[in-house]
């Protein structure tokens, strides 16, 4: 979702932490296939089940496959950032924590301030003109809505300007934009990632190993075995950097994934209990653990299936598809207010001509609207610019009291 497109440079631009061009289109070109995946069930979710229900094949097919295409975007994200730090490491011979966080907030917070705005636009916009899905979205005969209707939670949205659903589980996304759940999740792993490498790379243990275990602490307190959960598929792509870097020597690269998955389900079986270590059909979260070694596994060994996906269409979609995932959401319940009633009463035809447009309409302004709100070079030099003025107005001001 949040990770960079991986525009591949000469190894003399790049030095010894690289990524071959067929690796780096094929991974842009799976992120765009995931992109696209996410969409359709979100569309299923909003326009289709009302009409079929839940109870149905067509809807347990379209939550699976959405639900792998997001746990893809995480084994990506593992992948890429470890990359990014392994680059960062080469580059300035020791971890430089400014220019990651630096770097990571210039990404994730611009297409999501926007995302949030995008959403608050919405809500007034439905309920100023009164519009359907202002009290409620349900028609009779529904037999199911994907928002009961359209709200706006304060308290959500400051959570959310924080990123704090991510790190306290109970909390929860703003309900015009659900999706937003995952980019919460994916920046504490950042922030995770960072102590980590501060403590075992710069031997930082104050501002390293403290916060890495105060976290860690904190999480296993509040049992949030959703965090460990997403950050076990996260590190699944992490290990699979290091042995594509050759930083971890393996003559089974299915080892250490299948270590990792073990290690995290033994911690979510001290917090859920040991029936976790057999787990039905309620936790099939398991099973995304075991995509995601045999993702790796299939990126490492089958080119045929590299080749399979890698398309410059994907690629295209993918340069923009975190700007596309944060603004589905809210321009789909937008349409839906407007065209909810016409799409029960008309048939096949005019419903899959409302599915046309509307992925012209999300596509084409995602596409263009990524070019601000992804504009990764433009947002760090404001950033750097605004810490370097920062840094040296408190030095100056120093200066003045001694």
């Amino acid at each position: 979702m949040v990770t960079d497109s991986l525009i591949y440079t000469s190894k003399d631009q790049q030095g010894k932490i690289q990524i071959h061009e067929e690796l780096s289109k094929f991974l842009d070109s799976l992120r765009g296939v995931s992109a696209i995946i996410i969409f359709l069930s979100h569309f299923i979710q909003i326009y289709l089940i009302p009409l079929i229900g839940t109870e149905t094949y067509f809807w347990c097919f379209s939550e699976i496959f959405a639900s792998y295409a997001v746990m893809s975007f995480f084994v990506l994200s593992g992948f890429v950032i470890t990359t990014s730090i392994l680059k960062n490491i080469e580059r300035n011979g020791k971890f430089d924590v400014k220019q990651y966080f630096v770097s990571r907030i210039a990404r994730i917070y611009p297409p999501f301030l926007f995302s949030l705005l995008l959403s608050i636009l919405v809500y007034f916009i439905i309920t100023s003109f009164n519009l359907h899905g202002a009290t409620t979205f349900r028609l009779p005969g529904d037999l199911y809505v994907a928002r009961e209707k359209i709200i706006i939670d304060i308290g959500r949205y400051v959570k959310n300007l924080f990123m704090l659903p991510g790190f306290v589980g109970k909390w929860k996304s703003i309900s015009i934009n659900g999706p937003l759940w995952a980019i919460t999740y994916e920046f504490w792993i950042y922030i995770m990632a960072m102590f980590f490498v501060l403590w075992f790379k710069n031997k930082k243990l104050i501002k390293g190993a403290v916060p890495f275990l105060a976290i860690n602490y904190f999480l296993c307190l509040t049992t949030n075995t959703m965090f460990f959960f997403i950050t076990s598929i996260w590190i699944i792509g992490a290990v699979g950097a290091l042995i594509y870097h050759k930083k971890i020597k393996a003559k089974n690269i299915v080892v250490y994934p299948i270590l990792i998955f073990v290690f995290f389900v033994l911690i979510q079986a001290v917090a859920k209990g040991e029936s976790v270590l057999f787990p039905y059909i309620g936790y099939r979260e398991y099973r995304f653990q075991f995509l995601a070694v045999a993702f790796l596994a299939a990126l490492m060994w089958f080119q045929k299936i590299r080749n399979l996906l890698n398309h410059k269409f994907f690629r295209e979609i993918s340069r923009y598809s975190y700007t596309l995932y944060v603004s589905q959401f809210p321009i789909l319940l937008l349409s839906f207010s407007f065209l909810h009633q016409y799409f029960v009463k008309y048939g096949v035809l005019f419903r899959s001509m409302v599915f046309v447009l509307l992925a012209v309409i999300i596509f084409g302004f995602s596409s263009w609207i990524s070019k601000y709100v992804e504009n990764k070079k433009f947002f760090l030099e404001k950033i750097t610019m605004v810490a370097n003025y920062v840094a040296l107005k408190s030095i100056w001001k120093s200066g003045l009291e001694k």
